[in-house]
Protein backbone atom coordinates (compact mmCIF):
# COMPACT_ATOMS: atom_id res chain seq x y z
CA UNK A 1 0.00 0.00 0.00
CA UNK A 2 1.27 3.43 -0.95
CA UNK A 3 0.57 6.39 1.30
CA UNK A 4 -0.77 9.91 0.95
CA UNK A 5 1.36 11.99 3.33
CA UNK A 6 1.78 15.57 4.49
CA UNK A 7 4.91 17.51 5.34
CA UNK A 8 5.06 20.57 7.60
CA UNK A 9 7.88 22.75 8.90
CA UNK A 10 8.54 25.97 10.75
CA UNK A 11 11.85 27.81 10.83
CA UNK A 12 12.73 29.20 14.24
CA UNK A 13 12.03 29.11 17.92
CA UNK A 14 10.25 32.45 17.52
CA UNK A 15 7.44 30.76 15.60
CA UNK A 16 4.69 28.92 17.39
CA UNK A 17 4.70 25.14 17.36
CA UNK A 18 1.01 25.41 16.59
CA UNK A 19 1.98 26.43 13.03
CA UNK A 20 2.73 22.75 12.39
CA UNK A 21 -0.84 21.90 13.38
CA UNK A 22 -2.17 24.73 11.18
CA UNK A 23 -0.26 23.41 8.15
CA UNK A 24 -1.35 19.83 8.80
CA UNK A 25 -4.97 20.92 9.16
CA UNK A 26 -4.89 22.61 5.73
CA UNK A 27 -3.32 19.52 4.19
CA UNK A 28 -6.03 17.32 5.78
CA UNK A 29 -8.75 19.64 4.48
CA UNK A 30 -7.39 19.42 0.93
CA UNK A 31 -7.13 15.62 1.15
CA UNK A 32 -10.71 15.36 2.44
CA UNK A 33 -11.96 17.58 -0.42
CA UNK A 34 -10.26 15.20 -2.88
CA UNK A 35 -11.61 12.08 -1.12
CA UNK A 36 -8.14 11.15 0.11
CA UNK A 37 -6.82 10.24 3.54
CA UNK A 38 -3.46 11.40 4.91
CA UNK A 39 -1.96 8.28 6.46
CA UNK A 40 1.46 9.64 7.43
CA UNK A 41 2.58 13.03 8.70
CA UNK A 42 6.13 14.36 8.65
CA UNK A 43 7.13 17.55 10.49
CA UNK A 44 10.39 19.40 11.22
CA UNK A 45 10.43 22.00 13.97
CA UNK A 46 12.67 25.10 14.15
CA UNK A 47 14.76 24.14 11.09
CA UNK A 48 15.42 26.34 8.06
CA UNK A 49 14.05 25.26 4.69
CA UNK A 50 17.43 25.91 3.07
CA UNK A 51 19.02 22.90 4.78
CA UNK A 52 18.39 19.45 3.35
CA UNK A 53 19.57 17.55 6.44
CA UNK A 54 16.26 17.92 8.29
CA UNK A 55 15.46 14.63 10.07
CA UNK A 56 11.81 14.29 9.00
CA UNK A 57 12.51 15.61 5.52
CA UNK A 58 15.21 12.97 5.08
CA UNK A 59 12.81 10.29 6.37
CA UNK A 60 10.28 11.49 3.79
CA UNK A 61 12.85 11.28 0.99
CA UNK A 62 13.88 7.79 2.12
CA UNK A 63 10.27 6.56 2.14
CA UNK A 64 9.72 8.01 -1.33
CA UNK A 65 12.81 6.25 -2.67
CA UNK A 66 11.58 3.01 -1.10
CA UNK A 67 8.34 3.31 -3.08
CA UNK A 68 6.10 3.75 -0.05
CA UNK A 69 4.49 7.09 -1.03
CA UNK A 70 2.26 8.18 -3.91
CA UNK A 71 1.40 11.77 -2.92
CA UNK A 72 2.99 14.51 -0.77
CA UNK A 73 0.82 17.42 0.38
CA UNK A 74 2.33 20.65 1.78
CA UNK A 75 0.69 23.89 2.81
CA UNK A 76 3.00 25.84 0.48
CA UNK A 77 6.17 24.99 -1.41
CA UNK A 78 8.44 26.94 0.95
CA UNK A 79 7.62 24.43 3.72
CA UNK A 80 9.21 21.69 1.62
CA UNK A 81 12.26 23.75 0.57
CA UNK A 82 13.43 27.33 0.22
CA UNK A 83 16.38 26.28 -1.91
CA UNK A 84 16.65 27.00 -5.64
CA UNK A 85 17.11 23.22 -6.03
CA UNK A 86 13.49 22.63 -5.00
CA UNK A 87 12.50 22.28 -8.67
CA UNK A 88 14.98 19.45 -9.24
CA UNK A 89 13.79 17.70 -6.05
CA UNK A 90 10.22 17.81 -7.31
CA UNK A 91 11.31 16.53 -10.73
CA UNK A 92 12.83 13.56 -8.90
CA UNK A 93 9.48 13.07 -7.12
CA UNK A 94 7.77 12.88 -10.51
CA UNK A 95 10.37 10.46 -11.82
CA UNK A 96 9.63 8.18 -8.84
CA UNK A 97 5.90 8.45 -9.49
CA UNK A 98 5.14 10.74 -6.54
CA UNK A 99 2.66 13.58 -6.94
CA UNK A 100 3.25 16.87 -5.07
CA UNK A 101 0.48 19.24 -4.00
CA UNK A 102 1.25 22.72 -2.62
CA UNK A 103 -2.19 23.84 -1.37
CA UNK A 104 -1.68 27.59 -0.86
CA UNK A 105 0.33 27.96 -4.09
CA UNK A 106 -2.17 26.04 -6.23
CA UNK A 107 0.62 23.78 -7.49
CA UNK A 108 -0.03 20.23 -8.65
CA UNK A 109 3.08 18.56 -10.08
CA UNK A 110 0.91 16.48 -12.45
CA UNK A 111 -0.38 19.54 -14.35
CA UNK A 112 1.41 20.97 -17.41
CA UNK A 113 1.93 24.39 -15.85
CA UNK A 114 3.47 23.02 -12.65
CA UNK A 115 7.06 23.09 -13.88
CA UNK A 116 6.93 26.82 -14.58
CA UNK A 117 5.09 27.58 -11.34
CA UNK A 118 7.48 25.48 -9.27
CA UNK A 119 10.53 27.15 -10.86
CA UNK A 120 9.15 30.64 -10.21
CA UNK A 121 8.14 29.76 -6.65
CA UNK A 122 11.53 28.19 -5.91
CA UNK A 123 13.32 31.30 -7.20
CA UNK A 124 11.05 33.53 -5.10
CA UNK A 125 11.72 31.44 -1.99
CA UNK A 126 15.47 31.62 -2.59
CA UNK A 127 15.28 35.39 -3.12
CA UNK A 128 13.27 35.65 0.10
CA UNK A 129 16.07 33.88 1.97
CA UNK A 130 18.71 36.20 0.52
CA UNK A 131 16.63 39.24 1.44
CA UNK A 132 15.97 37.88 4.93
CA UNK A 133 19.70 37.20 5.39
CA UNK A 134 20.49 40.82 4.54
CA UNK A 135 17.80 42.12 6.90
CA UNK A 136 18.99 39.88 9.74
CA UNK A 137 22.57 40.98 9.12
CA UNK A 138 21.56 44.65 9.20
CA UNK A 139 19.73 44.06 12.48
CA UNK A 140 22.71 42.26 14.03
CA UNK A 141 25.04 45.00 12.81
CA UNK A 142 22.85 47.57 14.57
CA UNK A 143 22.95 45.49 17.75
CA UNK A 144 26.74 45.19 17.56
CA UNK A 145 27.19 48.94 17.13
CA UNK A 146 24.93 49.58 20.12
CA UNK A 147 26.84 47.13 22.28
CA UNK A 148 24.09 44.50 22.39
CA UNK A 149 24.66 40.76 22.06
CA UNK A 150 24.57 39.27 18.56
CA UNK A 151 24.04 35.64 19.55
CA UNK A 152 26.37 32.95 20.78
CA UNK A 153 27.74 32.23 24.23
CA UNK A 154 31.13 33.55 25.40
CA UNK A 155 32.87 31.84 28.29
CA UNK A 156 33.09 34.18 31.25
CA UNK A 157 29.88 36.05 30.47
CA UNK A 158 26.13 35.63 30.63
CA UNK A 159 23.54 37.49 28.56
CA UNK A 160 21.47 40.02 30.47
CA UNK A 161 17.95 40.53 29.04
CA UNK A 162 16.38 44.00 28.79
CA UNK A 163 12.58 43.86 28.66
CA UNK A 164 10.00 46.12 27.03
CA UNK A 165 7.78 48.02 29.45
CA UNK A 166 4.73 47.64 27.19
CA UNK A 167 5.11 44.91 24.55
CA UNK A 168 4.51 41.19 25.08
CA UNK A 169 5.88 38.14 23.25
CA UNK A 170 3.71 35.35 21.75
CA UNK A 171 3.46 33.72 25.19
CA UNK A 172 2.23 36.89 26.86
CA UNK A 173 5.49 37.59 28.67
CA UNK A 174 7.32 40.95 28.56
CA UNK A 175 9.13 41.18 25.21
CA UNK A 176 12.92 41.03 25.28
CA UNK A 177 13.99 44.17 23.39
CA UNK A 178 17.70 43.43 23.50
CA UNK A 179 20.39 41.74 25.58
CA UNK A 180 23.84 42.73 26.76
CA UNK A 181 26.71 40.73 28.22
CA UNK A 182 27.53 40.73 31.92
CA UNK A 183 30.63 39.26 33.56
CA UNK A 184 29.93 35.84 35.11
CA UNK A 185 32.45 35.59 37.91
CA UNK A 186 32.24 31.79 38.34
CA UNK A 187 33.81 31.48 34.86
CA UNK A 188 35.68 34.80 34.75
CA UNK A 189 38.04 33.67 37.52
CA UNK A 190 39.07 30.68 35.40
CA UNK A 191 39.63 32.97 32.41
CA UNK A 192 42.10 34.96 34.53
CA UNK A 193 43.75 31.71 35.65
CA UNK A 194 44.13 30.47 32.07
CA UNK A 195 45.74 33.75 30.99
CA UNK A 196 48.05 33.71 34.02
CA UNK A 197 49.17 30.14 33.34
CA UNK A 198 49.71 30.91 29.66
CA UNK A 199 51.74 34.03 30.50
CA UNK A 200 53.90 31.92 32.82
CA UNK A 201 54.69 29.57 29.95
CA UNK A 202 52.55 26.57 30.84
CA UNK A 203 51.72 24.50 27.75
CA UNK A 204 48.20 24.80 26.32
CA UNK A 205 47.70 21.04 26.56
CA UNK A 206 48.94 21.18 30.14
CA UNK A 207 46.45 23.94 30.97
CA UNK A 208 43.62 21.87 29.50
CA UNK A 209 44.66 18.78 31.48
CA UNK A 210 44.84 20.76 34.73
CA UNK A 211 41.39 22.32 34.18
CA UNK A 212 39.92 18.88 33.52
CA UNK A 213 41.67 17.49 36.62
CA UNK A 214 40.15 20.27 38.72
CA UNK A 215 36.69 19.60 37.26
CA UNK A 216 36.30 23.09 35.76
CA UNK A 217 33.28 23.14 33.38
CA UNK A 218 34.40 23.80 29.80
CA UNK A 219 32.72 26.07 27.20
CA UNK A 220 31.34 23.04 25.33
CA UNK A 221 30.61 20.89 28.37
CA UNK A 222 32.73 18.10 26.87
CA UNK A 223 35.98 18.88 28.65
CA UNK A 224 38.91 21.19 27.92
CA UNK A 225 41.33 20.69 25.03
CA UNK A 226 44.30 22.74 23.83
CA UNK A 227 42.07 24.17 21.07
CA UNK A 228 39.74 25.48 23.80
CA UNK A 229 42.71 27.52 25.02
CA UNK A 230 44.00 28.69 21.62
CA UNK A 231 43.48 27.60 18.04
CA UNK A 232 42.70 28.90 14.55
CA UNK A 233 39.49 28.50 12.56
CA UNK A 234 39.07 29.75 8.96
CA UNK A 235 42.34 31.60 9.31
CA UNK A 236 41.16 33.48 12.41
CA UNK A 237 42.71 32.89 15.87
CA UNK A 238 40.14 31.49 18.31
CA UNK A 239 40.01 30.08 21.83
CA UNK A 240 40.08 31.75 25.22
CA UNK A 241 43.49 33.42 24.70
CA UNK A 242 42.44 35.15 21.48
CA UNK A 243 39.12 36.69 22.50
CA UNK A 244 39.56 40.47 22.84
CA UNK A 245 36.34 40.81 24.82
CA UNK A 246 38.41 39.78 27.84
CA UNK A 247 40.18 43.15 27.55
CA UNK A 248 36.93 44.99 26.85
CA UNK A 249 36.91 44.98 23.03
CA UNK A 250 34.09 43.24 21.10
CA UNK A 251 34.79 42.37 17.45
CA UNK A 252 31.87 41.29 15.27
CA UNK A 253 31.47 40.30 11.61
CA UNK A 254 34.80 38.46 11.26
CA UNK A 255 33.19 35.57 9.37
CA UNK A 256 30.14 34.81 7.26
CA UNK A 257 28.31 31.61 6.40
CA UNK A 258 27.95 30.56 2.77
CA UNK A 259 25.82 27.64 1.60
CA UNK A 260 26.52 24.96 -0.96
CA UNK A 261 24.12 25.47 -3.90
CA UNK A 262 23.22 21.77 -4.10
CA UNK A 263 23.44 20.32 -0.61
CA UNK A 264 22.51 23.49 1.27
CA UNK A 265 25.26 22.78 3.80
CA UNK A 266 26.85 25.90 5.24
CA UNK A 267 30.48 26.73 5.94
CA UNK A 268 32.13 29.77 7.48
CA UNK A 269 34.63 31.93 5.61
CA UNK A 270 36.67 34.88 6.84
CA UNK A 271 35.62 38.42 6.02
CA UNK A 272 38.10 41.14 5.14
CA UNK A 273 39.29 43.04 8.20
CA UNK A 274 37.79 46.24 6.76
CA UNK A 275 34.32 44.71 7.35
CA UNK A 276 34.89 43.98 11.04
CA UNK A 277 32.94 45.99 13.60
CA UNK A 278 34.87 46.86 16.78
CA UNK A 279 33.17 48.28 19.88
CA UNK A 280 34.80 49.17 23.21
CA UNK A 281 33.26 47.57 26.34
CA UNK A 282 35.44 48.59 29.32
CA UNK A 283 32.79 47.26 31.73
CA UNK A 284 33.38 43.73 30.38
CA UNK A 285 37.13 43.63 30.95
CA UNK A 286 38.30 40.48 32.77
CA UNK A 287 42.04 40.43 31.99
CA UNK A 288 44.60 43.22 32.48
CA UNK A 289 46.54 44.70 29.57
CA UNK A 290 49.81 43.49 31.09
CA UNK A 291 48.71 39.83 31.17
CA UNK A 292 47.15 40.10 27.68
CA UNK A 293 50.38 41.52 26.23
CA UNK A 294 52.45 38.84 27.96
CA UNK A 295 50.33 36.13 26.32
CA UNK A 296 50.48 37.86 22.91
CA UNK A 297 54.28 38.15 23.21
CA UNK A 298 54.48 34.42 23.90
CA UNK A 299 52.23 33.60 20.94
CA UNK A 300 54.21 35.84 18.59
CA UNK A 301 57.47 34.26 19.74
CA UNK A 302 55.98 30.84 19.02
CA UNK A 303 54.91 31.99 15.54
CA UNK A 304 58.40 33.26 14.74
CA UNK A 305 59.87 30.01 15.98
CA UNK A 306 57.48 28.04 13.77
CA UNK A 307 58.24 30.18 10.70
CA UNK A 308 61.98 29.82 11.28
CA UNK A 309 61.63 26.05 11.62
CA UNK A 310 59.57 25.83 8.44
CA UNK A 311 62.20 27.83 6.56
CA UNK A 312 64.92 25.34 7.48
CA UNK A 313 62.92 22.10 7.35
CA UNK A 314 59.62 21.91 5.47
CA UNK A 315 56.47 24.12 5.10
CA UNK A 316 54.32 22.00 7.43
CA UNK A 317 56.84 21.79 10.25
CA UNK A 318 55.56 22.82 13.67
CA UNK A 319 57.23 23.64 16.92
CA UNK A 320 56.51 21.94 20.19
CA UNK A 321 57.66 18.50 21.26
CA UNK A 322 60.12 17.13 18.72
CA UNK A 323 59.18 13.94 16.86
CA UNK A 324 60.48 10.89 18.65
CA UNK A 325 61.04 8.77 15.53
CA UNK A 326 62.52 9.40 12.09
CA UNK A 327 59.25 9.03 10.17
CA UNK A 328 56.85 10.49 12.76
CA UNK A 329 54.14 12.48 10.98
CA UNK A 330 55.42 11.39 7.56
CA UNK A 331 53.70 8.02 7.13
CA UNK A 332 50.15 8.28 5.68
CA UNK A 333 47.46 5.62 5.42
CA UNK A 334 46.87 4.61 1.81
CA UNK A 335 43.17 3.99 2.56
CA UNK A 336 42.10 7.22 4.22
CA UNK A 337 45.13 9.55 4.21
CA UNK A 338 45.38 9.82 8.01
CA UNK A 339 48.75 9.72 9.77
CA UNK A 340 50.13 6.39 10.90
CA UNK A 341 50.76 6.60 14.65
CA UNK A 342 52.59 4.50 17.20
CA UNK A 343 49.86 2.44 18.89
CA UNK A 344 52.29 0.63 21.19
CA UNK A 345 56.04 0.74 21.80
CA UNK A 346 56.80 -1.23 18.61
CA UNK A 347 54.13 -0.71 15.94
CA UNK A 348 52.55 1.87 13.66
CA UNK A 349 48.87 1.78 12.69
CA UNK A 350 46.42 4.12 10.92
CA UNK A 351 45.48 6.83 13.41
CA UNK A 352 41.86 7.11 12.26
CA UNK A 353 41.32 3.35 12.34
CA UNK A 354 42.82 3.18 15.83
CA UNK A 355 41.05 6.22 17.35
CA UNK A 356 37.77 6.38 15.47
CA UNK A 357 37.14 2.77 14.49
CA UNK A 358 36.67 0.73 11.34
CA UNK A 359 33.62 2.76 10.30
CA UNK A 360 36.05 5.57 9.41
CA UNK A 361 38.92 3.42 8.08
CA UNK A 362 39.06 -0.34 7.66
CA UNK A 363 42.85 -0.52 7.70
CA UNK A 364 43.45 -2.93 10.62
CA UNK A 365 47.09 -3.79 9.94
CA UNK A 366 50.09 -2.82 12.02
CA UNK A 367 53.68 -2.47 10.87
CA UNK A 368 56.77 -2.65 13.05
CA UNK A 369 58.63 0.66 13.41
CA UNK A 370 62.05 -1.04 13.15
CA UNK A 371 61.04 -2.82 9.94
CA UNK A 372 59.72 0.28 8.20
CA UNK A 373 62.72 2.37 9.22
CA UNK A 374 65.20 -0.23 7.99
CA UNK A 375 63.46 -0.87 4.69
CA UNK A 376 62.71 2.76 3.91
CA UNK A 377 66.26 3.81 4.73
CA UNK A 378 67.56 1.06 2.43
CA UNK A 379 65.23 2.26 -0.33
CA UNK A 380 66.31 5.88 0.16
CA UNK A 381 69.95 4.83 -0.13
CA UNK A 382 69.42 2.66 -3.21
CA UNK A 383 66.46 4.08 -5.11
CA UNK A 384 65.90 7.77 -4.36
CA UNK A 385 67.40 10.16 -6.94
CA UNK A 386 68.80 7.49 -9.20
CA UNK A 387 71.26 8.81 -11.83
CA UNK A 388 68.74 8.52 -14.68
CA UNK A 389 66.12 10.44 -12.70
CA UNK A 390 68.58 13.20 -11.77
CA UNK A 391 69.70 13.49 -15.39
CA UNK A 392 66.08 13.74 -16.56
CA UNK A 393 65.44 16.45 -13.98
CA UNK A 394 68.59 18.33 -15.03
CA UNK A 395 67.57 18.29 -18.69
CA UNK A 396 64.00 19.41 -18.07
CA UNK A 397 65.05 22.07 -15.55
CA UNK A 398 67.67 23.49 -17.94
CA UNK A 399 65.11 23.49 -20.76
CA UNK A 400 62.62 25.33 -18.59
CA UNK A 401 65.25 27.81 -17.43
CA UNK A 402 66.32 28.44 -21.03
CA UNK A 403 62.72 29.28 -21.93
CA UNK A 404 62.44 31.47 -18.87
CA UNK A 405 65.67 33.25 -19.83
CA UNK A 406 64.27 34.05 -23.27
CA UNK A 407 61.19 35.55 -21.62
CA UNK A 408 63.16 37.58 -19.07
CA UNK A 409 66.08 38.83 -21.16
CA UNK A 410 64.20 41.84 -22.68
CA UNK A 411 63.40 43.10 -19.19
CA UNK A 412 66.98 42.47 -18.05
CA UNK A 413 68.29 44.50 -21.00
CA UNK A 414 65.87 47.29 -20.09
CA UNK A 415 67.04 47.26 -16.46
CA UNK A 416 70.71 47.33 -17.53
CA UNK A 417 69.98 50.32 -19.76
CA UNK A 418 68.23 52.04 -16.85
CA UNK A 419 71.27 51.35 -14.66
CA UNK A 420 73.57 52.83 -17.30
CA UNK A 421 71.38 55.92 -17.54
CA UNK A 422 71.44 56.45 -13.75
CA UNK A 423 75.25 56.12 -13.67
CA UNK A 424 75.50 58.66 -16.52
CA UNK A 425 73.24 61.15 -14.72
CA UNK A 426 75.25 60.78 -11.51
CA UNK A 427 78.55 61.31 -13.32
CA UNK A 428 77.13 64.42 -15.01
CA UNK A 429 76.13 65.94 -11.67
CA UNK A 430 79.55 65.20 -10.15
CA UNK A 431 81.30 66.82 -13.15
CA UNK A 432 79.03 69.84 -12.84
CA UNK A 433 79.95 70.26 -9.15
CA UNK A 434 83.66 69.97 -9.92
CA UNK A 435 83.55 72.55 -12.71
CA UNK A 436 81.05 75.00 -11.21
CA UNK A 437 81.08 74.85 -7.41
CA UNK A 438 78.01 76.91 -6.51
CA UNK A 439 77.29 76.81 -2.79
CA UNK A 440 73.67 77.86 -3.20
CA UNK A 441 72.93 74.79 -5.34
CA UNK A 442 74.99 72.24 -3.41
CA UNK A 443 72.06 71.10 -1.25
CA UNK A 444 69.82 70.62 -4.31
CA UNK A 445 72.51 68.68 -6.19
CA UNK A 446 73.21 66.50 -3.13
CA UNK A 447 69.49 65.69 -2.96
CA UNK A 448 69.46 64.73 -6.65
CA UNK A 449 72.48 62.48 -6.14
CA UNK A 450 70.75 60.83 -3.19
CA UNK A 451 67.66 60.16 -5.35
CA UNK A 452 69.82 58.65 -8.09
CA UNK A 453 71.52 56.45 -5.51
CA UNK A 454 68.11 55.22 -4.30
CA UNK A 455 67.01 54.54 -7.90
CA UNK A 456 70.22 52.62 -8.55
CA UNK A 457 69.73 50.40 -5.51
CA UNK A 458 66.16 49.67 -6.57
CA UNK A 459 67.16 48.78 -10.15
CA UNK A 460 70.06 46.64 -8.93
CA UNK A 461 67.71 44.77 -6.60
CA UNK A 462 65.23 44.11 -9.42
CA UNK A 463 68.05 43.06 -11.72
CA UNK A 464 69.38 40.64 -9.12
CA UNK A 465 65.93 39.09 -8.73
CA UNK A 466 65.53 38.69 -12.51
CA UNK A 467 68.97 37.09 -12.87
CA UNK A 468 68.28 34.74 -9.95
CA UNK A 469 65.33 33.32 -11.89
CA UNK A 470 67.62 32.13 -14.71
CA UNK A 471 70.44 30.73 -12.55
CA UNK A 472 72.05 27.76 -14.25
CA UNK A 473 71.36 24.52 -12.42
CA UNK A 474 74.61 22.83 -13.55
CA UNK A 475 76.91 24.05 -10.75
CA UNK A 476 74.22 23.43 -8.09
CA UNK A 477 73.00 19.91 -8.83
CA UNK A 478 76.32 18.03 -8.50
CA UNK A 479 76.91 19.61 -5.09
CA UNK A 480 73.37 18.67 -4.02
CA UNK A 481 73.79 15.09 -5.26
CA UNK A 482 77.08 14.71 -3.39
CA UNK A 483 75.44 15.98 -0.20
CA UNK A 484 72.56 13.52 -0.71
CA UNK A 485 74.91 10.58 -1.21
CA UNK A 486 76.81 11.51 1.94
CA UNK A 487 73.55 11.79 3.89
CA UNK A 488 72.20 8.48 2.49
CA UNK A 489 75.42 6.63 3.29
CA UNK A 490 75.39 7.86 6.89
CA UNK A 491 71.65 7.47 7.56
CA UNK A 492 71.76 4.29 9.70
CA UNK A 493 74.57 5.68 11.89
CA UNK A 494 72.83 9.07 12.17
CA UNK A 495 69.75 7.61 13.88
CA UNK A 496 71.51 7.77 17.21
CA UNK A 497 72.10 11.52 16.85
CA UNK A 498 69.80 14.52 16.35
CA UNK A 499 66.62 12.92 15.04
CA UNK A 500 64.88 16.28 14.45
CA UNK A 501 67.67 17.63 12.21
CA UNK A 502 67.97 14.35 10.31
CA UNK A 503 64.19 14.05 10.00
CA UNK A 504 63.97 17.57 8.53
CA UNK A 505 66.40 16.61 5.77
CA UNK A 506 64.75 13.25 5.04
CA UNK A 507 61.23 14.71 5.03
CA UNK A 508 62.35 17.44 2.63
CA UNK A 509 63.74 14.83 0.24
CA UNK A 510 60.63 12.61 0.39
CA UNK A 511 58.16 15.37 -0.49
CA UNK A 512 56.86 15.29 3.12
CA UNK A 513 54.87 12.05 2.96
CA UNK A 514 55.18 8.31 2.47
CA UNK A 515 51.93 6.53 1.51
CA UNK A 516 51.61 3.20 3.28
CA UNK A 517 49.10 0.77 1.73
CA UNK A 518 48.38 -2.79 3.00
CA UNK A 519 48.83 -5.46 0.31
CA UNK A 520 46.63 -8.57 0.57
CA UNK A 521 46.91 -8.65 4.37
CA UNK A 522 50.47 -9.91 3.93
CA UNK A 523 52.55 -6.79 3.81
CA UNK A 524 52.72 -3.12 2.96
CA UNK A 525 53.54 -1.07 -0.06
CA UNK A 526 55.35 2.21 0.60
CA UNK A 527 55.16 4.88 -2.06
CA UNK A 528 57.12 8.12 -2.04
CA UNK A 529 58.36 10.64 -4.57
CA UNK A 530 61.68 12.40 -4.58
CA UNK A 531 61.37 16.13 -3.94
CA UNK A 532 63.92 18.10 -5.95
CA UNK A 533 63.37 21.23 -3.89
CA UNK A 534 64.69 19.27 -0.92
CA UNK A 535 67.62 18.00 -2.98
CA UNK A 536 68.60 21.48 -4.13
CA UNK A 537 68.32 22.73 -0.54
CA UNK A 538 70.98 20.15 0.36
CA UNK A 539 73.18 21.81 -2.26
CA UNK A 540 72.90 25.09 -0.43
CA UNK A 541 70.93 26.74 -3.24
CA UNK A 542 68.43 28.71 -1.21
CA UNK A 543 68.14 31.35 -3.96
CA UNK A 544 67.37 28.83 -6.69
CA UNK A 545 63.65 28.90 -7.38
CA UNK A 546 61.68 26.20 -9.15
CA UNK A 547 58.24 27.04 -10.45
CA UNK A 548 56.14 23.86 -10.50
CA UNK A 549 53.87 25.38 -13.13
CA UNK A 550 56.82 26.24 -15.37
CA UNK A 551 58.24 22.71 -15.10
CA UNK A 552 54.93 20.87 -15.32
CA UNK A 553 54.48 18.17 -16.58
CA UNK A 554 58.17 17.34 -17.10
CA UNK A 555 59.01 18.07 -13.48
CA UNK A 556 56.25 15.78 -12.27
CA UNK A 557 57.37 13.07 -14.67
CA UNK A 558 60.88 13.38 -13.31
CA UNK A 559 59.60 13.06 -9.78
CA UNK A 560 57.69 9.93 -10.74
CA UNK A 561 60.93 8.43 -12.02
CA UNK A 562 62.21 8.80 -8.48
CA UNK A 563 59.14 7.08 -7.11
CA UNK A 564 59.94 3.91 -5.15
CA UNK A 565 57.69 1.09 -3.99
CA UNK A 566 58.64 -1.69 -1.63
CA UNK A 567 56.63 -4.68 -0.47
Amino acid sequence: MKHVVSYARYSSDNQREESIEDQQRKCDQFAEHENLTVTRKYADKAITGKADDRPEYQRLISDIQNGEIEMVIVDDLSRLSRSVTAASVIEEFKYLGVRLIAVADGIDSYTKSSKLLIGVKAAMNSAFLDDMKQRVHRGLEGNALKGYTTGGRIYGYRPKAHYSATEKDVYGRPLVEYATYAVYEDEARWVRTIFQWAAEGKSYAGIARELNRLGVPSPTGRGWTSSSITSSVHGQPTGILNNKLYIGVKIWNKTETVYHPTTGKGKKISRDESEWITVEHPELRIVSDAIWEAVKTRQEKQKRKTRAKQATTHPNARTGRNPKYLFSGVLKCGHCGANLIMVDKNNYRCGDAHRRGEAVCGNKQKIARIEIEQRLLASIQNDLFRPEAIQAFREEAEKSLKERKADLEPNIRKLNAELKRIDGDAEGLITFIQNQPIASQSELIAKQLHQLEQEKRDVESRLKAENAMITNISPILPRAVDRFRELAANLPDSLSGNIEHLRGQVVGLLGEEVIMTPVNDKGWEATYRGNYRGLLRLGGSSQFKINDDALNPAFLLCRSLACSRLT
